[in-house]
């Protein structure tokens, strides 16, 4: 990404936190969901099956291949969907130019397992293929279905992807890559900032709310987690899958719902970060999704009471600003403080409250 859209990712385990940085911008307050790569198969597949189709899918052989892929697909239908699905054997499948197998693969892992660790990086490698194939305008959907509903601390990685399927898919306007990063870090700069320098300093509609997604290819898959409803991690999944289809405020309802109820720090944080991805998907920017993170208190700090529907700004040390730009104003969704914040969950971890980490640049290796 360019200097100019050099963005700033703050990752937490199990807290959410303030940080501010006097010389650099935070643009992403990012929570970070430890996340297990369980599987939910009545009989799972052994190491050495596991092996055997990660020997078969990235061998030579194309009868070898086959065998895996098939293998793969009936263990999916079944719901068993391996962190190996986007690690290795998606790269693999892509690689050899199966396009057919990425698309079809992709889109069963994500009605299998549309958890935000499994539907951000199979959503990246369904549009990243999409474009290799020249598929620009399929792509596009994609990547604004990747940037809905991938975890916050990706927003980076999504808007470069964005930018590259808008370059593809709107050739004649050439410049429509750079507007698109300049106008994603111009809703994240701290209020008191200047606007980045150039032709399009005066922001229309943000260029996402532009994009199409055709909502009918997930709503099958939008169904069927509907009726999942005893596990909050099974309603984020089904929230996730409304975010890939577009409908960030339905979403956003699921999401409060899990965060107003939640019974673990887990679920808190499903819930917490839910929100701000849906505000994201809503304004096709993260502003208020910033200002959503920034507002609430850390996980292991007894809840107050209920705040007015206008919050406050973040507290600033001296000499410095964190409140997003376009954080409010006419025409916002419900503020922050609109939903009360939840009771700290019975037997909640985390007794200490931690020092915020160090920021982290999302552009040095």
């Amino acid at each position: 990404m360019q200097s100019e859209s050099r963005y700033l990712f703050q990752r937490f385990e199990g807290k959410i936190m303030k940080s501010y940085s006097a010389t650099k911008f935070i643009i992403a307050m990012v929570i970070a969901i430890p996340f297990s790569d369980t599987c939910v198969l009545s009989a799972t597949p052994s190491q050495a099956d596991i092996d055997q189709m990660t020997a078969d899918i990235t061998g030579s052989n194309t009868a070898g291949i086959d065998s895996g892929v098939a293998n793969l697909r009936a263990g999916i239908k079944t719901g068993w969907v391996s962190a190996n699905l986007w690690l290795t054997w998606l790269p693999a499948l892509a690689k050899d130019k199966r396009y057919d197998d990425v698309m079809d693969l992709t889109m069963l892992g994500i009605e299998n397992r549309p958890e935000t660790a499994a539907i951000g990086p199979i959503l990246e490698i369904r549009a990243e293929t999409l474009l290799v194939e020249n598929k620009p305008d399929e792509a596009l959907a994609a990547s604004k279905s990747y940037y809905n509903a991938c975890a916050f601390r990706d927003t980076t990685k999504a808007v470069d992807l964005v930018a590259q399927c808008l370059a593809k898919s709107r050739a004649t306007d050439t410049e429509i890559g750079r507007k698109f990063r300049s106008e994603q870090l111009a809703a994240s700069l701290p209020a008191d900032a200047d606007a980045p320098a150039g032709p399009d300093v005066a922001y229309g509609e943000p260029i996402l709310k532009g994009v199409t997604i055709d909502a009918s290819i997930w709503e099958t898959a939008i169904q069927t987690w509907a009726a999942k409803t005893d596990r909050a991690s099974d309603r984020g999944g089904y929230a996730n899958l409304l975010l890939a289809a577009d409908r960030g405020k339905e979403a956003e309802a699921v999401f409060r719902e899990i965060y107003l109820s939640a019974a673990s720090n887990e679920d808190y944080v499903i819930g917490a970060e839910g929100i701000a991805k849906a505000l994201r998907t809503e304004d096709g920017t993260i502003a208020r999704g910033n200002a959503w993170l920034a507002s609430i208190e850390p996980i292991n700090k007894p809840a107050p009471a209920a705040t007015p529907a206008t919050p406050a700004r973040p507290a600033r040390p001296a000499g410095t600003g964190t409140t997003p730009r376009n954080a409010g104003g006419p025409g916002a969704a419900a503020a922050p403080g609109a939903t009360a914040r939840p009771p700290r969950p019975a037997g909640a971890a985390g007794a200490k409250a931690a020092a915020p980490a160090a920021p982290v640049n999302a552009n040095q290796p």
